[in-house]
């Protein structure tokens, strides 16, 4: 739009000095070149833009044609923003979804070999019983005389209460599985398929590191560049200056193409400066999709159902033995952690190959971006 503004202003002046008599036919000409020029390059520019607000418009779910211009509601940071390399690596390894689907899978995987090797082992089991007996031809009644024997006879919950027919037994019971070629071939499945799992989650935690360290790169490299790109607009807006004052005043030294390359140059200067100020906005937009709480930063928040009250109950319970558990020196966990607590409460990366944050990104300057 300003190189265009710019164009016309210039064509303009020279088509007057045309018509008074003062001015060259080839100035004319080239003005006008270059006039149409920015004509065209702007149309493009516009329809280009009316093709993002249609893409937006599907993807939200709007109507193509309602009569209104979708336009942002905020202006884009231009601020420097410095991200801290280990709180963002923390995030991305608690907040990617990715990472905690595969850890339930992985979960899941583990409970059911433990399942299958049960299946394999011997098993060694107490066994105990006791019994109370109880003899009688009637289940109730008084105690009768046997007519042929003469003999008392009981009932049977008399006989279960004044006689000592009570028995009992203890013992151990031990079976050894023979063969089991089902069982364990089931087994040696659910270690291939848990190998597998923990080969997935570790892969997705290399890729979210290498996610959050190119975002990382990309704010820095995309605000010095815009940085550049402003001090190089400052400058081709004073040379602009200076050539049309030049122009103005008829000194032959400065010709109109040189006062039109110099407006060239900075409405490219320009372009060129709000196209980097947008790539910063999206490399910061991109770390923030990196790190999982892309949702949180827009203020979108996902909530949970009631839960029953069992679950808060053992919710409460495991909470309370992590607040009060101490780690185990000769636990190994496999894979290895990832991230594991430092000194002091910090974070320090087991891997070292992605380095600090000084190695991933350079301190420019503190002045904001005007």
């Amino acid at each position: 739009m300003t190189a265009h503004e710019s164009a016309s202003e210039s064509w303009r002046q020279v088509n007057t000095e045309l018509e008074v008599g003062t001015g060259l036919l080839e100035d004319e000409l080239l003005a006008r070149d270059r006039l149409y020029e920015t004509r065209a390059t702007l149309e493009l520019a516009l329809n280009e833009l009316y093709k993002a607000e249609t893409y937006l418009r599907r993807v939200i779910g709007l109507p193509m044609n309602d009569g209104t211009v979708l336009r942002p509601a905020d202006e884009p940071a231009l601020a420097e923003f410095r991200p801290d390399w280990q709180s963002s690596m923390v995030d991305g390894l608690t907040y990617r979804a990715e990472l905690r689907r595969q850890k339930w899978q992985i979960k899941s995987l583990q409970l059911q070999l433990d399942a299958a090797r049960s299946l394999v082992r011997p098993r060694l089991d107490a066994v105990a019983s006791y019994d109370v007996n109880g003899f009688g031809d009637r289940l109730l009644g008084q105690n009768v005389s046997d007519p042929g024997t003469g003999l008392p006879v009981r009932n049977a919950f008399g006989s279960m209460t004044h006689d000592d027919l009570d028995s009992w037994t203890m013992g151990m019971q031990f079976s050894m599985p023979l063969g089991l070629r089902q069982a364990r071939s089931q087994v040696r499945n659910y270690e291939l398929q848990l190998a597998k799992a923990n080969a997935i989650l570790e892969a997705q935690e290399r890729s979210v590191a290498y996610d959050i360290a190119t975002a990382i790169q990309d704010i820095a490299a995309n605000y010095t560049a815009a940085q550049s790109d402003l001090n190089r607009y400052e400058a081709a807006a004073q040379r602009v200056e200076i050539i049309t004052d030049a122009v103005t005043l008829g000194r032959r030294e400065t010709t109109l193409d040189l006062a039109i390359r110099a407006q060239e140059s900075a409405a490219r200067a320009e372009a060129e400066y709000y196209r980097q100020i947008i790539d910063y906005n999206k490399a910061i937009t991109s770390l923030h999709l990196a790190t999982g709480r892309l949702l949180e930063f827009n203020n979108v928040h996902l909530a949970e159902g009631q839960w029953c009250e069992e679950a808060y109950s053992d919710a409460t319970l495991r909470a309370v033995e992590r607040t009060h558990a101490k780690d185990n020196p000769h636990l190994e966990a496999s894979p290895d952690e990832f991230v594991s607590p430092g000194p002091a409460g910090s974070v320090e990366l087991q891997n070292p190959q992605f380095g600090t944050p000084e190695d991933k990104i350079k301190d420019a300057d503190e002045t904001p971006l005007q």
